[in-house]
């Protein structure tokens, strides 16, 4: 726990609960990593058309006209 936890559980007891009840608790990575043993999922990890890389940001325009955008604007 940081400082500033242990600050905030001595100074209101209203929050009490919170510190000691394990509804509240962190759940640890081990648990909450998902695995995917079915079948149908396979062919996503093996397969070059499901990559990793964005081809678009957040508001659908294409990051390589961005990049060109970019390098142009700092001439």
């Amino acid at each position: 726990m940081s400082k500033e936890t242990k600050i905030t559980k001595e100074i209101d007891p209203r929050f009490s609960k919170v510190f000691n009840d394990p509804k509240f608790k962190e759940i640890p990575k081990k648990i909450k990593k998902v695995e995917i043993n079915d079948e149908r999922f396979q062919k996503m990890f093996t397969d070059k058309s499901f990559n990793d890389k964005l081809d678009y940001d957040e508001y659908g325009r294409s990051i390589s006209n961005l990049k060109l955008l970019i390098d142009l604007s700092n001439l």
